[in-house]
Parts: C-alpha cells; sequence; structure tokens
C-alpha cells in the first residue's frame, strides 16, 4: 500500500502518516528559536512492527534541515 506523510502546522502541528486511506500515526512537533521539538512519536496498534514511525521521523527531519532547525527529540522514539 502507498504511505503518505504530511505536515499540519508550522509553529506547532504534527506530521501525520497514512497507509492506503487508513491514519497510521503522528508526530507532534513544536518549532522555537531554531529548535524542532519532536514531542510525540505514535503508530496505532493495527500499523506497529512495520517500522511505520521511521517515514515520520524522516519527513520532520528532512523539515528541519530545509529550515536550518536543531532536532530536539522529546519522545524516546525519536
Amino acid at each position: 500500500p502507498d504511505i503518505a506523510v504530511t505536515r499540519q502546522g508550522d509553529a506547532a502541528g504534527a506530521f501525520t502518516l497514512r497507509v492506503g486511506a487508513a491514519p497510521a500515526g503522528r508526530l507532534d512537533f513544536r518549532r522555537e528559536a531554531g529548535i524542532l521539538w519532536i514531542d510525540y512519536v505514535v503508530v496505532e496498534p493495527a500499523f506497529r512492527g512495520r517500522g511505520l514511525g521511521v517515514p515520520l521521523v524522516a519527513a520532520a527531519v528532512a523539515w528541519a534541515r530545509e529550515t536550518g532547525d536543531r532536532v530536539l527529540p522529546v519522545c524516546g522514539y525519536a
């Protein structure tokens, strides 16, 4: 199935993960003073064990590189 990650928000928001049409996970973030804080990463139980948290974190890190932000993970997964 197709995997898609989209971002909502700029100063604070989330990256959401869909597998096909189904919501599969999210990464909550906030940005301030050149820092992208990754507060929480979760993958829905039905989708766990497939490495689907990786595309969420990768999307956040790629965005931080684009914007010149440092990444500070609060969530242990990130």
